[in-house]
């Protein structure tokens, strides 16, 4: 669902007027607009994977930015997965201090 949002909403939504959003999604100025896909986002901005893979990618995003003191969590589609998204909510919850 996410990447639906993406490709759907955000995406054409970021691309729009005079200072597009777009740019800002970008690691490297040379990658073009073109190239901001659902995968470049998961592989590069989003907070995806494993636990332990969203654990060291939320160790990396803390240290690269000095620290932060709230995460929100945006989530789609566990309306018939009730579990685990109880499940993930607990895993991030217990990473206070991580």
């Amino acid at each position: 669902m996410l990447g639906r949002v993406w490709r759907e909403y955000l995406r054409p939504l970021f691309s729009f007027g005079p200072y597009p959003f777009i740019a800002s999604m970008k690691h490297d100025e040379s990658i073009s607009d073109d190239e901001v896909t659902v995968e470049y986002m998961a592989d590069h901005l989003w907070l995806t994977g494993s636990p332990d893979t969203v654990v060291e990618k939320i160790r990396a995003l803390n240290g690269m930015v000095g620290g932060f003191g709230t995460l929100l969590w945006l989530m789609y589609d566990y309306g018939e997965q009730d579990e685990a998204w109880r499940k993930s909510m607990s895993q991030l919850a217990d990473l206070n201090g991580a």
